[in-house]
């Protein structure tokens, strides 16, 4: 399994100590790689700087790294590489039992 090192009741905690954006970002959801049955949790991107500035979302992996993606109903595009040129080289990830959380709490 990969989780999120943190919760968003850290993300709220940031939040009512003035913290706008948050250092942690907002935790979106979770997911079940379809093949290998793995789940991985997925946020908004922090600290990838403007590189793919398109790509707003990241996924936590089991170590401890983050990728960039895109997390759709059916399918993740990961972010795997770079090409020669400097361009998102990507893998489609089959997913299913994706739960996307509920966030409107967070930063009220």
């Amino acid at each position: 399994m990969s989780f999120a090192p943190h919760t968003n009741d850290h993300v709220r905690t940031q939040a009512a100590l003035g913290q706008n954006p948050t250092a942690l970002p907002l935790l979106l959801g979770q997911f079940r790689h379809k093949d290998t049955g793995v789940v991985f949790e997925y946020s908004e991107r922090r600290g990838f700087g403007d590189v793919w500035p398109g790509i707003v979302q990241q996924i936590y992996c089991s170590d401890g790294t983050t990728r960039l993606a895109i997390v759709k109903k059916t399918v993740a595009k990961v972010v795997v590489d770079e090409d020669a040129s400097g361009l998102p080289v990507w893998e489609s990830w089959p997913i299913k039992q994706h739960h996307q959380y509920l966030t409107d709490w967070v930063r009220r």
